[in-house]
């Protein structure tokens, strides 16, 4: 297990003994976060993140932040530049799409 300090809350992860191999669980703000690594082939590997939301109306404000996260890990595994995306229009385009909204975004509220 390991916790770790995010901009949010304080995170706990790591595999339980009911965890398969490749997926390590994570409990942080009362959200529940799956990771899952699936071998592809030699040199690929599939990253299945599942967040199981506390709160409906954190949909899109979560959803922006991983969209974002994930964009920069696959420039990063890619040898590619990377310019941070506006989060705001991430989020508008979530709101947009009819994702629920309306939870406190912190640095913003």
């Amino acid at each position: 297990m390991y916790t770790f300090n995010g901009d949010m809350e304080d995170y706990t992860t790591g595999s339980s003994p009911s965890t398969s191999p490749g997926t390590s669980p994570s409990h942080g703000g009362g959200d529940e976060l799956h990771f899952d690594l699936e071998p592809l082939d030699e040199k690929r590997t599939r990253l299945t993140l599942t967040n199981v939301l506390s709160a409906a109306d954190t949909a899109a404000r979560n959803g922006a932040g991983w969209d974002a996260c994930l964009a920069a890990l696959d420039a990063r595994a890619h040898s590619r530049s990377f310019e941070r995306p506006q989060w705001k229009e991430l989020y508008q385009a979530y709101v947009d799409a009819g994702v629920p909204s309306g939870a406190p975004v912190p640095g913003m509220d």
